[in-house]
């Protein structure tokens, strides 16, 4: 079992075989290189999450000017231990 897990933030891209003036449908995108990849633990996935939204947002707004990598710390560690030891 794993204790973190990370979530990467990409863009998406026009293909190369696009060519101009066609019709865009969704095999014209691909994904991109992660602009950003956010770490945190297995037992605690929401603030994961909520992070990756802002950045998001801030992204699609052009106002990003934080790190590439990002780790999101776990207010009570206990729930991770927990989990480790078959405790839970």
């Amino acid at each position: 079992m794993y204790l973190t897990f990370g979530v990467g933030v990409f863009e998406w891209v026009l293909r190369a075989h696009r060519k101009a003036g066609d019709h865009m449908s969704w095999r014209d995108v691909k994904r991109g290189k992660a602009k950003v990849r956010i770490t945190g633990f297995c037992c605690d996935p929401e603030p994961v999450y909520r992070k990756a939204r802002e950045v998001v947002r801030a992204l699609d707004a052009g106002t990003y000017v934080g790190a590439k990598r990002m780790t999101i710390r776990a207010h009570a560690m206990n729930c991770c231990a927990t989990r480790v030891g078959g405790q839970h």
